[in-house]
């Protein structure tokens, strides 16, 4: 074999080492932002204004401002807003909202329940787990 030859041979293995790295860094580049594009983002918080009064075995929360919440409400159930008394979720058969499924400006949620000095009444956005008002009947 002659100098040339191994010379070449030589070329062509240092090419075949550079186009395999070449082809892993497209792999591996490809596969990156698959991952990072199939992520599904974390919900934002969102800013309400909320009031919460009770009277005569009557709870009414009302949203005076802010980002509506679509979707309270979803088949009957709460879906993208929680209320609790005492941690405990509340059942939506007691509940009737002035506007339908979503809850927004103007809106209000009524509860049908007696409440006992003591018990308190929280609002919750469920997609970002935020705590939108806290009220306590005294």
């Amino acid at each position: 074999m002659s100098l040339k030859e191994e010379w070449n041979k030589g070329v062509s293995t240092v090419m075949a080492a550079i186009l395999m790295l070449a082809i892993v860094v497209a792999l591996v580049a490809v596969a990156y932002m698959y991952i990072n594009s199939s992520t599904p983002e974390l919900s934002h918080e969102i800013s309400a204004l909320i009031t919460i009064n009770y009277s005569n075995g009557e709870i009414t929360i009302s949203m005076n401002s802010g980002d509506p919440i679509k979707e309270a409400f979803k088949n009957g159930s709460w879906y993208n807003l929680e209320v609790k008394i005492n941690g405990a979720l509340v059942d939506t058969s007691n509940v009737t909202c002035s506007t339908g499924d979503d809850f927004y400006a103007g809106s209000e949620i009524t509860i049908n329940q007696l409440l006992q000095p003591g018990d308190t009444v929280t609002v919750i956005y469920t997609p970002a787990n935020q705590l939108l008002r806290t009220y306590t009947y005294s």
